[in-house]
């Protein structure tokens, strides 16, 4: 972009020899055997009919599994790259206007706008006036993350990634390692794809300070508790960040199910407990669900909501209720999923009904993901605060003291080989339900329905009792 820089003085001088010189010729390729690989690998792919149509088989496979047939567009790109190869360019142009034309009117196309204008309005701060107020225009620059298991591994790695200093608590030291091997793991893949540089991934791991307790916690933005779903732990969490926290610092929970409301019951400044219900990997995940209740300050909100957008993530903010929306409304779908497991269909036709529907993974699968202890624990919440509508199979119970727990430990509804899923395991079926289970044909349509049209009868619940504030929230 720039020749020269120069003092102004000589500028006019030093432009009139470039003038004069003209543009340098560039250099002809020294001949390589590089050069002649790249050359023979453009004649057998490129350059000829037969190869351009391996390379565009192989690119509609590699489209196939990406994107499993749901996203036009993609298909339509490659046919306008494959397709204009021997054209003209104002023919290539035709054809692309032509199938851009196609693409507009499409289902997916009108979707897809209608999700940008949804994640487009969620990233508004209902609370930044509130926060301005408050704290003008500084983000939470401190937090203190409690449980280093999973969740809080990965909500600390996340801040660290983006700059954010974390003190890390957990009285399990090897909880601990872990969480910080697995936060070098994690910028360490980084740095091999080129995204870090090297003597940035100690930048970054100094980010996180560990710790087996509290210590230091009273001068954090915010305090985020990441343990077990135990009522009688998380009180006694926010009661212990309570003693010593200043009066501005947030107390939120990772908690999937249990109301906020209930956590917050013993507390002493409850306008300051809120919600921030992570996803796993949440170095992955991108969505966060803020919980607020009837007492949260909306300052307070605020301090979440700056941090969320820290992290990169897309938020969400509802209302207090059990499960919120978003464990709330699966937990009916897998329900459903479990109840057809338990009436006589298989593991891999339940799942590869809803994924061929769009999921990107089944109900049994996503049941092994996130911990089936913990999809069990969720699911009885559910039932407590839903009897009349929440029924779960008998074999749930049987599964659990089975020992299995997922993908954790290697033992779930599938089997699993270092870690990775080898297929179902044909043994869960001896423990579904009360009576020896016989195997029934369920039609992959009739296993979709039920699964997702109960999902979508919780979700307008949830937006018609005011737990979404709107539509779009739900949609993201």
């Amino acid at each position: 972009l720039a020749d020269a820089a120069v003092h102004p003085k000589i500028l006019e001088s030093v432009a009139l020899d470039f003038a004069r010189k003209g543009k340098k010729k560039p250099k002809k390729a020294a001949f390589s055997t590089k050069t002649i690989g790249k050359e023979l690998m453009h004649f057998a792919t490129e350059a000829n009919p037969f190869g351009r149509a391996i390379v565009e088989k192989k690119a509609r496979e590699a489209v196939d599994k990406n994107t499993k047939g749901f996203y036009p567009a993609a298909y339509k790109a490659l046919e306008a790259v494959f397709a204009a190869f021997d054209r003209k360019f104002e023919k290539g142009l035709e054809l692309e206007a032509k199938l851009f034309a196609e693409l507009a009117f499409t289902r997916e196309s009108k979707s897809l706008i209608h999700l940008f204008h949804a994640t487009t309005a969620a990233k508004r701060n209902p609370y930044a006036e509130a926060g301005k107020k408050e704290f003008g225009d500084s983000a939470p620059d401190l937090i203190g993350v409690v449980g280093s298991g999973f969740m809080g591994a990965g909500i600390a790695t996340v801040f660290a990634d983006k700059d954010v200093r974390v003190m890390l608590s957990d009285p399990n030291k090897d909880s601990t390692k872990r969480a910080m091997a697995g936060a070098y793991k994690y910028f360490m893949k980084k740095v091999k794809r080129g995204r870090l540089k090297p003597f940035e991934l100690q930048t970054k791991l100094a980010h996180i300070s560990p710790g087996a307790n509290m210590q230091g916690f009273a001068s954090a933005d915010i305090v985020i508790e990441a343990v077990f779903e135990d009522l009688g732990l998380k009180q006694e969490i926010l009661s212990q960040a309570e003693s010593h926290a200043h009066p501005r610092q947030v107390f939120a929970s990772n908690t999937s199910a249990l109301p906020i409301s209930r956590i917050a019951a013993k507390a002493k400044n409850p306008e300051r407990v809120l919600g921030m219900h992570f996803f796993s990997p949440v170095e992955k995940m991108p969505l966060l669900e803020i919980v607020v209740t009837d007492k949260t300050a909306d300052w307070a909100a605020d301090r979440a909501f700056r941090a969320g957008l820290k992290m990169g993530k897309q938020i969400i903010v509802v209302k207090d209720s059990p499960g919120f929306y978003t464990t709330r409304a699966l937990a009916f779908f897998l329900a459903e999923a479990s109840l057809l497991l338990e009436e006589g269909s298989n593991i891999e036709e339940i799942d590869q009904a809803l994924t061929d529907f769009g999921f990107p993974v089944g109900p049994i699968t996503l049941m092994d993901e996130v911990g089936i202890d913990v999809g069990i624990h969720v699911l009885d919440e559910m039932r407590d605060a839903f009897p009349e509508r929440v029924k779960l199979p008998h074999g749930l119970d049987a599964i659990q003291k089975s020992g299995r727990l997922g993908r954790k430990n290697g033992k779930g509804f599938f089997t699993y080989e270092d870690g990775e899923k080898v297929g179902p395991d044909e043994s869960i079926y001896e423990l579904m339900g009360e009576d020896k289970r016989t195997y029934k044909f369920v039609p992959a349509e009739d296993i979709a329905d039920r699964c997702v049209f109960i999902f979508v009868n919780e979700t307008i619940r949830c937006l018609e009792e005011g737990v979404l504030n709107h539509a779009y929230d739900g949609d993201i």
